[in-house]
C-alpha cells in the first residue's frame, strides 16, 4: 500500500522537458573570461584601456525572489572587480563592476551557455600592468580570479585587434565582441577584425594568418589551408566604444571622430582551430604581427574519444560503416568525411550536424544514466533523445500496475512510451501516432 501511495505522488504531466535536465554534472567550456584592450588615446603619458568580462550564469548565486515587482524570477547578482597592478606591485586603479539579474526560468540560473557581460573604461598612466578580474562567484568553482597583462609603454602605431562576431561584412556598429580570451569561436557564422590606430598612413594595407600550430587536445584534423590573404579597408574619423550593459556587450564604431583603424573579414572557409599569426603589411612590407587564437569552445564531451564518437553513430550508420571507421588507418579524416554529406553548411570546415548531435550524446549520457548503464547515451531514452531532441511534452503515468514515461513530439506527431523496468532502467515499449 505504501508503495503504491508513493507510486501515485510522482504521477504528473510535466510542460517543460527542461525538469529532467542534469547538464549540471558537465561543462562544455569555461565558466569565466576576461580580455583587456588598449584603445587609441591622444596622450603622451596616458593610455585608454577598456576592460571586457563574462560569466556563465551556471557561475552566479541565484535566489528565488517572493515578492515585489519580480516575484517568482530568481534573482543574482552579478560582481567583478578588476585591479591595475603597475610594474612596481603597486595598485593603480580598481573598477567595481556590480548589478543585479533576473531570470524567469530556474533552468536559465544552470546553464552553462547563457553569459552575464559586462564592460568599462579606464585611463592609466603608461606603464606595464598585471590586471586581476576577480569575480563573485559559486564557492564550488575551482578558480574565482583571471588575470591579464598589458604593456602601455609600447607606443605601436595599430592596437591590439578586436575580433568580432558577425556575418554582415558592411555592418560596423552593434557587433558582437567574441570575448573569449582573445579568441574567434569555430563555429562563428562570421568575424570581422578591427584593429585601431592613432591615425593610419594612406597605402595598401594587406593581411596574412597562417597557423603556428594546431589545438593539441582535439582528436580531429582538418585539412590544412597554411595561410590566408587578403587586403585591409582602411577607416578614418572613427572611434571606438563598447556598451557597458549587462549580458549585452556591444562593439560600437562612432563616425565623425579622431582616429582610425584598419578592417578585415576572415573567409568563412579557411577558420580552423589553431594558434595563428597575423601578419599586417604596408605595401607588401612587413609592417606589425599579432596572435590570436581559433577554437572550437562549446566541443561536445563525447567528441574528446574519437572511438566513442564513432561507436556512437550505431544510431545513424550501419554496422559495416563504424566498422571501417574504426579500422581507417586516417579515422579522423574518412570521420569527417562520412559527415560532410550532412553538413549544412558544406562550404565551411565546421559542421553544425555534428555539433547537434554530440551535444545531444552529451545530454543523453548524463541525464539518463542508470545504476546498471553507465552510459545513458545507450539506453532507449538516450537513443530517442539524441535522434528526436527534446519532446513537447512529457508524462510521466501509472497505467495497469505499470510505471510510464511518456515523450511527444508534435512536430512528427509521434509519442514514445518508455516503461520502467528496475532502478530507474526505462525500457521504448511503445510508439503511437497523435
Amino acid at each position: 500500500m505504501v508503495k503504491y501511495i508513493i507510486t501515485l505522488l510522482i504521477i504528473s504531466t510535466i510542460s517543460s522537458f527542461a525538469q529532467l535536465d542534469k547538464s549540471t554534472y558537465y561543462s562544455f567550456g569555461e565558466s569565466l573570461y576576461s580580455e583587456v584592450l588598449a584603445l587609441p588615446f591622444d596622450s603622451e603619458d596616458s593610455s585608454r584601456v577598456v576592460v571586457l568580462a563574462k560569466t556563465a550564469a551556471e557561475a552566479i548565486n541565484f535566489t528565488k525572489v517572493t515578492d515585489g515587482d519580480n516575484f517568482g524570477k530568481y534573482s543574482g547578482i552579478y560582481s567583478l572587480q578588476v585591479k591595475f597592478q603597475n610594474s612596481h606591485g603597486i595598485i593603480k586603479e580598481r573598477i567595481k563592476l556590480v548589478d543585479t539579474v533576473y531570470f524567469d526560468n530556474y533552468e536559465d540560473t544552470q546553464s552553462k551557455s547563457i553569459f552575464l557581460e559586462a564592460s568599462s573604461e579606464v585611463i592609466l598612466s603608461n606603464s606595464k600592468y598585471s590586471i586581476s578580474f576577480e569575480f563573485d562567484i559559486k564557492q564550488n568553482s575551482s578558480s574565482n580570479t583571471l588575470t591579464e597583462e598589458i604593456d602601455l609603454n609600447k607606443k605601436e602605431i595599430l592596437y591590439s585587434p578586436i575580433l568580432l562576431n558577425t556575418n554582415r561584412e558592411d555592418v560596423y556598429t552593434k557587433l558582437d565582441p567574441f570575448l573569449l580570451n582573445n579568441t574567434i569561436s569555430f563555429d562563428a557564422k562570421g568575424s570581422k577584425v578591427i584593429i585601431p590606430a592613432l591615425e593610419i598612413e594612406e597605402a595598401n594595407y594587406t593581411f596574412k594568418i597562417s597557423k603556428q600550430k594546431k589545438v593539441d587536445n582535439t582528436p580531429l584534423d582538418w585539412e590544412e589551408k597554411n595561410s590566408v590573404e587578403g587586403i585591409c579597408n582602411i577607416i578614418n574619423d572613427i572611434d571606438i566604444e563598447f556598451e557597458s550593459k549587462f549580458s549585452d556587450v556591444k562593439f560600437n564604431l562612432v563616425r565623425n571622430s579622431d582616429y582610425s583603424a584598419l578592417d578585415f573579414n576572415l573567409p568563412k572557409e579557411k577558420i580552423l582551430p589553431g594558434i595563428y599569426k597575423l601578419e599586417i603589411l604596408k605595401n607588401n612590407e612587413p609592417f606589425q604581427t599579432f596572435s590570436f587564437n581559433i577554437r572550437w569552445h562549446n566541443r561536445p564531451i563525447s567528441m574528446n574519444n574519437l572511438d566513442y564518437a564513432i561507436e556512437l553513430l550505431k544510431y545513424v550508420a550501419d554496422e559495416k560503416t563504424i566498422i571501417s571507421l574504426l579500422e581507417s588507418d586516417n579515422m579522423s579524416s574518412e570521420f569527417l568525411s562520412w559527415w560532410k554529406s550532412k553538413d549544412p553548411t558544406p562550404f565551411t570546415p565546421f559542421n553544425e550536424a555534428i555539433q547537434q548531435y554530440y551535444s545531444r550524446v552529451d545530454y543523453a549520457f548524463f541525464s539518463f544514466k542508470t545504476i546498471s548503464e553507465s552510459d545513458g547515451a545507450l539506453t532507449d531514452r538516450g537513443k530517442v533523445f539524441i535522434l528526436k531532441a527534446f519532446p513537447a511534452k512529457v508524462e510521466e503515468a501509472f497505467e495497469n500496475n505499470q510505471t510510464l514515461i511518456k515523450w511527444q513530439y508534435d512536430n512528427i506527431k509521434k509519442e514514445y512510451v518508455f516503461e520502467l523496468i528496475k532502478a530507474g532502467d526505462y525500457r521504448l515499449v511503445e510508439i503511437n501516432n497523435l
